[in-house]
């Protein structure tokens, strides 16, 4: 994996397919298909604005705050993550994971409104939104981790 530009560069996005793509192309993303993706990284439709989406808003705004509980609960430690990866073999596939967790591993922070909970298990389960689930496979091939935790 090799670093890039910042992840949020649209230019930089339509030049990847990442953890969010793979689970639309997978036909298991309720917010895109294969179709918006090809249509997206063609040019031919332009990403979504999501600027004034409060999802995307409040997990931005929350990502460190579901970071610190994660490590008060389970006592590890972590570190953000800043760069785009890009696999070193097929530059296509990359993506931005939320954090590294100390001592291997990865973490995904998620927020999860009212709407969501019934999508989610227990705590400690694997009961996750399958969407979740391919993006997380996504980034432990993308990273070489051997495990994702998602903390929501």
């Amino acid at each position: 994996m090799s670093p890039t530009t910042p992840w949020s560069d649209p230019a930089i996005r339509r030049t990847i397919l990442g953890g969010t793509d793979g689970s639309k192309i997978a036909g298991v993303n309720p917010w895109g298909t294969k179709l918006s993706v090809a249509l997206e990284k063609r040019g031919e439709l332009p990403a979504p604005d999501l600027s004034d989406n409060d999802a995307v808003h409040f997990g931005i705004v929350l990502e460190q705050v579901v970071a610190d509980e994660y490590c008060r609960r389970t006592g590890r430690k972590v570190r953000r993550s800043n760069i785009t990866l890009r696999d070193p073999e097929h530059a296509f596939i990359g993506g931005h994971i939320d954090r590294w967790v100390v001592g291997g591993g990865i973490l995904e922070c998620k927020t999860a409104g009212a709407f969501m909970t019934k999508e989610w298990g227990e705590e400690g389960t694997d009961e996750v939104p399958l969407h979740y689930i391919v993006q997380c496979r996504h980034y432990l091939m993308l990273t070489g981790a051997d495990w994702c935790d998602l903390a929501v």
